[in-house]
């Protein structure tokens, strides 16, 4: 039998230090949760929406906007670092702030699957962790 914990307990140590994201020969990125353990994303998601909040609550605000925020909180909160991302010439790009924005404006596709991955609870198990290194 699973137990309850087996299936939702995330470690802190993990969600604070981050995990690797290994997209093969297309580098990896080390990432910290984007959810209930990483304060600093929910006060700079705060704070990059307050200006946008009655928009936000609206639906009315550009979805252009609303993406922009998105990458510039998750450029700032959740990576930690990148090796081996490479521009379409196969010239490394150095991460920044302005580079992942930049990345994920021209990439959008490749941000959602980043961010789902940095929100998804079983990304940062030991367990999983354990699991994926066997493997």
């Amino acid at each position: 039998m699973t137990s309850i914990y087996a299936m939702y307990k995330t470690s802190d140590k993990l969600e604070d230090e981050g995990v690797i994201l290994d997209y093969g020969s297309a580098g990896k990125v080390k990432v910290r949760r984007a959810g209930p353990g990483n304060e600093r994303f929910a006060r700079v998601f705060e704070r990059k929406f307050r200006p946008y909040r009655k928009q936000f609550d609206r639906g009315t605000l550009e979805p252009e906007v609303a993406n922009r925020l998105m990458y510039e909180v998750v450029a700032e909160t959740v990576i930690i670092g990148w090796e081996g991302i490479c521009d379409e010439q196969g010239e490394e790009i150095k991460f920044t702030v302005d580079n992942a924005v930049r990345l994920f404006t021209e990439l959008p596709e490749w941000f959602a699957d980043l961010f789902e991955a940095a929100k998804d609870a079983a990304t940062f198990r030991e367990e999983e962790i354990e699991t994926d290194v066997k493997n």
